[in-house]
């Protein structure tokens, strides 16, 4: 990365920061923002969903934060331990220059029930070392307890080498190597930090005070090389070689932070109402997991070699969803909650003050069909390719193809989760085709009883037919948003991703030239035209990070290799330095907008990069985009 420079922690004056000077570290239970320099800005223990401790990424003045960094003006530069999720920031100065390491420590799991037997999990490591001659730091610990509306004033205990924050029977406590003051609701110590010289400090969340473990900052090298030992060992797991491989590796390790280890489901981003306009109101909270996201990045996984991770959702989907009933939500809470009341909390004044900041999200009560196919295409992904030997998981979803069987009509809010008025959305009725079509090929290919299989096959083909009869504009040269309507989406760019029709036929073909005219930008792509479509708001809003790597994918699929090559070279351009991604992307700017870091953007990275992948293979054999397409 080339280094920027950064105000000194003891320097006046402050301001939200850019969504792309953030990092994040985590333990598959929550995660934590850091940026640039040295704050973290958002955690919320001792899960995702949990209120936060620091949300200062959402109100600067109010919401809380934990900073490390030199006490005057420095050049900043960070990455990560290759092929982990430990952060390093270099701190260089005029006097001297200075590391700092952050990670929350993550352990095999028969480990890490013993560490939460001892009151485990729920801990961040920060550990300050001195490259040349010396740097002078400050710690600032300023926690607030539900999302920024209690703060509390500090213990000191232990001579001043440990402090205690508790609010009712929560609270965190910071063990240091510096000596500590108080000062009202905050903690901080100032040290210098030598060539050669270490500084430690281990914060640690407890729900109750008995179950605070004996600890001592010399645990956390211990604690780091197990992390290190973690990360290193699930990330040679990726097959894939070549250019893409740090990107793939990258957008892997994003995603496993992404993983609620309890459970084995999947948060759309670890945070909530990052804007998608700066002043705007699509501000939602995404800490939870969406079928279709988590389905998409089940099978992410997958194809970068994590299959662990890939069985644990689907039997997350079997037993937490419901998925056998017909109610099925498109959105739960990480143990499977059903309700997720929206809320706003009137209190914070929203990231560079944009109102609302929401926590729960009301499209819990949406119906969308695709959500359907996403599942049903995921299982059949792992029952082609190992994961359900002997696949009882289709057993399971034997009641959710009838019921798109029996409903597949409806209207629905579709992938985008509109706000507006149901309609007969194109990609709904794809994905219906889809889930109907994974479950015939499953039944056929498994010998499995399917007393409705000839109803499946007949209601297969008629989307198939209505889809073209309907979804399909011959004046605009496209498959547009919904039945009968002009508008361009680049959710068609699934259509051939999900086999409904080859990549090469001329109506695919015409769609993607049509949505790279209509809605590609800077090599940027966005999901609709706003002004187009009534999804609520009519506010406009940034690219959508995914869909460019969706029309990546066409390109490659379509043998275009020259042009998808450099669509994805120019896209990678938009990774922030340490390789992550949000949900949107400013046109002109690249600056990022939106939750941070999104699921649905590295899916995208992984997927496009494999598809250049396999297109560079001639004569190999992609499994997952195959060519036996109805024609």
């Amino acid at each position: 990365m080339k280094a920027q420079k950064e105000k000194g922690v003891g320097m006046s004056g402050g301001s939200y920061r850019p969504i792309e000077d953030y990092a994040i570290i985590g333990d598959c239970h929550s995660a934590a923002l850091i940026g640039t320099n040295g704050s973290i800005d958002w955690t919320c223990f001792p899960r995702f969903d949990s209120h936060s401790v620091f949300a200062r990424i959402l109100d600067f003045k109010n919401g809380g934060f934990f900073q490390v960094g030199p006490a005057y003006s420095t050049n900043v530069s960070r990455s990560y331990l290759p092929k982990t999720n430990i952060l390093l920031t270099r701190f260089k100065t005029s006097q001297g220059e200075a590391l700092l390491t952050d990670f929350m420590p993550l352990f095999e799991e028969e480990e890490e029930e013993e560490e939460e037997g001892k009151g485990g999990f729920s801990r961040i490591v920060r550990v300050v070392e001195g490259v040349s001659g010396e740097v002078d730091f400050k710690l600032t610990l300023a926690p607030k307890f539900l999302y920024g509306k209690q703060g509390v004033s500090p213990q000191l205990l232990s001579g001043g080498y440990q402090v205690l924050f508790q609010h009712e029977k929560q609270g965190l406590r910071l063990l240091s190597d510096a000596a500590i003051k108080t000062k009202g609701i905050e903690a901080e110590c100032f040290f210098t930090i030598k060539k050669n010289e270490k500084q430690t400090f281990l914060l640690e969340y407890f729900q109750e005070k008995s179950s605070i473990d004996n600890l001592e900052t010399t645990d956390c090298d211990h604690m780091l090389e197990k992390t290190q030992t973690y990360f290193e060992q699930w990330s040679k797991k990726c097959p894939q070689q070549g250019k893409y491989r740090p990107h793939i590796i990258r957008s892997s390790l994003a995603l496993k932070l992404l993983t609620y280890r309890p459970s084995g489901a999947f948060v759309a981003a670890p945070t909530t109402s990052l804007p998608e306009k700066i002043g705007g109101s699509r501000n939602w909270d995404y800490r939870y997991t969406w079928l279709r996201d988590a389905s998409l990045t089940m099978e992410a996984l997958f194809r970068s070699g994590h299959d662990k991770e890939a069985k644990e959702f689907l039997e997350w989907v079997c037993e937490k969803a419901k998925v056998g009933h017909q109610d099925l939500r498109i959105v739960y809470g990480l143990n499977g909650e059903r309700d997720l009341k929206e809320k706003t909390l009137t209190h914070l004044e929203g990231y560079e003050k944009s109102a609302p900041v929401r926590i729960g999200n009301g499209a819990y009560l949406q119906k969308q069909l695709d959500t359907y196919g996403e599942i049903l295409d995921s299982v059949d992904i792992a029952r082609k390719m190992g994961i359900d030997k002997e696949s009882h998981l289709w057993r399971d979803f034997h009641a959710l193809v009838d019921w798109v069987c029996d409903n597949w009509t409806l209207p629905d809010k579709g992938i985008w989760e509109v706000r507006g008025e149901p309609r007969q959305f194109v990609h709904s009725k794809v994905m219906a085709w889809v889930a109907l079509d994974r479950g015939i090929c499953a039944v056929e290919e498994l010998d499995l009883p399917a007393a409705n299989l000839e109803k499946w096959k007949e209601e297969r083909d008629k989307i198939y037919q209505e889809v073209n009869e309907k979804g399909w504009n011959e004046e605009v040269g496209a498959f547009t948003q919904s039945y009968g309507s002009s508008n361009l989406d680049a959710a068609a760019l699934r259509m051939a991703l999900v086999r409904f029709m080859p990549p090469t036929h001329p109506r695919i073909v015409s769609t993607v030239e049509r949505i790279t005219e209509e809605l590609c930008q800077d090599g940027l792509v966005y999901r609709y035209k706003p002004e187009e479509t009534d999804d609520g708001f009519k506010e406009p809003e940034a690219a959508f990070a995914i869909c460019s790597f969706w029309l990546i994918e066409n390109l490659a699929l379509q043998g275009r290799q020259e042009e998808a090559q450099q669509l994805m070279d120019k896209n990678l351009n938009f990774l922030n330095d340490v390789g992550l991604l949000s949900e949107e992307i400013e046109v002109g700017t690249g600056k990022m907008l939106g939750n941070f870091p999104q699921a649905f953007s590295h899916i995208g990275v992984i997927r496009a990069a494999i598809a250049l992948v396999n297109a560079s293979m001639k004569g190999s054999r992609n499994p997952f985009n195959n060519s036996d397409f109805i024609t």
